[in-house]
This record gives structure tokens, C-alpha cells and sequence, in this order.
């Protein structure tokens, strides 16, 4: 998001990581294998100094995701810490996990501490083919971890959304229509729950399998969110430079416990990207051109258990709304 205020840009969205580069499943199209970055869990100082890095800015931030590279469940904190950001007046909480920690305890802190939104992610409606793409995960464990948690928070009486994502690709294709059908059943379109259609890509450069899969190729005008309206930081406080950057492409971006974040977000590499973006040159940059991320993001398709159906058209929308702000 621009703001005229001396021409910078505030993202809507950000990402803190408490769980850096430590995962619970190896799954077959994550960049787990390009990790270089060490196992931490965001101490809490750092976590704390981050957040107060962010309050100047909380009128413009409409959320906060407690996840990146990692399984945000093995925050022993993770309830608490979501507590303290909605103290504090952020908006929007949420994590994605894979389910494999949902255990009660972590199901009625999450509750507890008023979490907004939770996405759950499993990859078929067979156990065989979810352990498949997700080695390490036990499906029905996963499968009933979620059903619990649905039971819990109507106990709770709490108001967390929650999203069910299923990654299409071709080893679980053939099973989506009886997924959609089999959560959709369980769902309640009064919390505003939905199931998520997503398909695989790349993480930029880091996934060699789905290289091939809607990339750019000859480019085109096409505006990646991450470069308007999101921003990450690492379990040590340091910055990403976007959702595909596992290892902190850019070693000087600044720290957020340290640093202001939106002086981070706007830096000149940034904004080198942005106006090759926005000038169709999008394939002329190395951390772009064989992402299929943003690919992905322009076939989401939510569905609700009332029988409505969102299809996103992302990419056409991020390019209209930046080439109105120029």
C-alpha cells in the first residue's frame, strides 16, 4: 500500500516468524531442502521489540501471521504471543499449520488467546497420498486434530475462522472433488469457514520440481503482493525480502528489533523491483522469473459451506490497483 507520505509503502499484511527453519513434515513441494538458515524459535524480547517496531503503523497493518519457514505450533508461546499482538491492537491474527501439533492443549490456547483465523493444510482425502506429499504427517491424527479443534471452539464459544487448504498437484488432483465435499460437511459458514483451493508452486527458485509450472516466460506486467502489501521477518528479527526468500536473500535489509520496519520495506531493492514490476520487466529479475508463486495465487478458489464459491483473478487485480497508485 503507497502512501504520499513522503512516497513510501506500508505494508497491510505481515508475517512474523516465531519458528524459524524447523517443521514437523518434510513435504514433497516445500524448499525444506534449501534451508540454510538455523532451527530458532523467536525469543521473547526480539518478538516483543518487533511488534512495538510495528504499533506507529498499526492503522495501516489489517493483519498478522505468525508463520514463515516453520511450524508455528512448536512455539511452546504461540498462544500468548497472539494474545499480546491483540493487546496491543493488531488485527487479523492468524497461523498456518499442518495440523501435526493440534493437540488440545495448543487448540484451547490458540482459542484462548482470540486467534482470528487458522489455516489447517492437508493434501488429500486418502491417508496414503497426504503422507505422501507430506512425509512425517500422520493423516488421520491430523484429520481428527481438526475435527476436535472445531468441537473445542464451539465449547470456547470463540470466533476463529477456519480454513481448510488443500495444494492441488497432480499426485491428489483426482481427490479433490471428495475433499471439498467431505470439509465443506464439517465446516460452519456462520464462523465464516472455508476450503481452500491452492495450486503447487515453486517457492520461487527453491523448489526444483515445480520449476516448469506457470512461471513468467515472456513476462508481462504483473505485480507481485509481496512487494506491495506484505512484509516478513525472520525468527531473529531480521527481514525477508518476501515470502520465497527462506534463507534472507538480501543479508542487509535491516532487523525490525532494531530497525523501523517500513524504512526496511522501503529500500532501494524494493523499490528497484517494484518499478521493473511495473514496467512488464518482472522476467528481467533473478528472484522472479522462475517463481510460480504468484501464478498460484491468481487460481485460489474458497468455498463455503452455504454454497458460494470466490474465484480470485489476484494477479489482475494487484496490477490495476498499483498502476492507479503511480
Amino acid at each position: 500500500m503507497k502512501s504520499n507520505k513522503e512516497d513510501l509503502y506500508y505494508p497491510k499484511h505481515i508475517f512474523i516468524e516465531t519458528v524459524g527453519s524447523l517443521c514437523t513434515t518434510n513435504c514433497i513441494m516445500c524448499s525444506r531442502d534449501k534451508w540454510t538458515r538455523k532451527p530458532l524459535i523467536m525469543k521473547d524480547d526480539i518478538y516483543e521489540k518487533v511488534l512495538q517496531g510495528f504499533m506507529p503503523y498499526l492503522d495501516k497493518i489489517e493483519k498478522v501471521s505468525f508463520f514463515n519457514y516453520g511450524e508455528p505450533l512448536l512455539d511452546p508461546m504461540i498462544g500468548p504471543r497472539i494474545a499480546r499482538a491483540r493487546e496491543l491492537g493488531f488485527r487479523g491474527t492468524g497461523i498456518s499449520t499442518n495440523a501435526t501439533e493440534l493437540s488440545e492443549d495448543k487448540a484451547k490456547s490458540l482459542l484462548d488467546a482470540g486467534l482470528e483465523a487458522l489455516i489447517c493444510s492437508i493434501d488429500g482425502i486418502e491417508a496414503a497420498t497426504h503422507e505422501k506429499i507430506r512425509p512425517g504427517a500422520k493423516f488421520n491424527e491430523i484429520v481428527d486434530n481438526i475435527l476436535n479443534f472445531i468441537e473445542l471452539r464451539k465449547q470456547h464459544q470463540a470466533r476463529t475462522r477456519l480454513i481448510v487448504r488443500f495444494t492441488a498437484q497432480q499426485l491428489n488432483i483426482d481427490e479433490w472433488p471428495a475433499f471439498k465435499d467431505f470439509w465443506l460437511s464439517k465446516l460452519d459458514s456462520s464462523y465464516n469457514d472455508i476450503v481452500f483451493f491452492m495450486r503447487v508452486h515453486s517457492w520461487g527458485t527453491a523448489n526444483d520440481d515445480f520449476k516448469s509450472q506457470d512461471t513468467f516466460g515472456d513476462g508481462g506486467a504483473y505485480i507481485c503482493p509481496d512487494f506491495l502489501t506484505k512484509q516478513y521477518i525472520f525468527a531473529d528479527g531480521s527481514a525477508a525480502f518476501c515470502c520465497a526468500d527462506c534463507n534472507g536473500t538480501f543479508k542487509d535489509l535491516g532487523n525490525a528489533a532494531f530497525n523501523d520496519p517500513i524504512e526496511i520495506y522501503n529500500k532501494a531493492v524494493f523499490k528497484k523491483y517494484r518499478q521493473y514490476m511495473q514496467k512488464g520487466r518482472i522476467n528481467e529479475l533473478d528472484l522472479c522469473r522462475e517463481c510460480s508463486i504468484p501464478m498460484s495465487r491468481c487460481n485460489i478458489v474458497e468455498y463455503s459451506p452455504n454454497g458460494s464459491v470466490n474465484k480470485f483473478e489476484m494477479g489482475k487485480k494487484f496490477i490495476e490497483d498499483f498502476l492507479k497508485s503511480c
